[in-house]
């Protein structure tokens, strides 16, 4: 870290660029070793590739279509039925209130400093990134 603070502005820049593009070519690697990965296990119909020094498994997260598991009603007992599947209903949900700021500002605006004050005052800092670019 004590190195960052001896460089200049530009220099400093520069090094966050460089960071920035190893970064991205090293996420386009692993996505070019993870396809290769599942090709071996999906050709060899495997779950995982055995290894003694590193373990890998595929884990693949199922969905379902409920078109499909309508069939279940004819095969399931009613007892069965109830634990397991809701038929469609209506509920009442309540909303918490909520403030749409694109119309909140220009109000405030219009109703003056005080409107205004009080705008300032619910404005936190949710997150701060840094923006960068290379410039042409």
């Amino acid at each position: 870290m004590t190195e960052q603070i001896e460089m200049s502005d530009l220099q400093l820049l520069a090094a966050y660029h460089r960071a920035l593009e190893a970064r991205l070519q090293a996420q386009e690697t692993v996505g070019e070793l993870e396809m290769e990965i599942m090709c071996r296990i999906d050709e060899r119909g495997a779950t995982g590739i055995p290894n003694d020094q590193f373990s890998c498994e595929l884990v693949a997260t199922n969905t379902y279509d409920p078109q499909v598991l309508v069939r279940l009603k004819e095969i399931f007992s009613d007892g069965d039925l109830r634990t397991c599947w809701e038929a469609e209903h209506q509920e009442i949900v309540t909303v918490p209130e909520s403030w749409d700021l694109r119309k909140v500002l220009p109000l405030a605006r219009r109703y003056g400093a005080r409107a205004v004050a009080v705008v300032d005052d619910a404005r936190g800092v949710k997150s701060r990134r840094i923006k960068f670019a290379v410039k042409e």
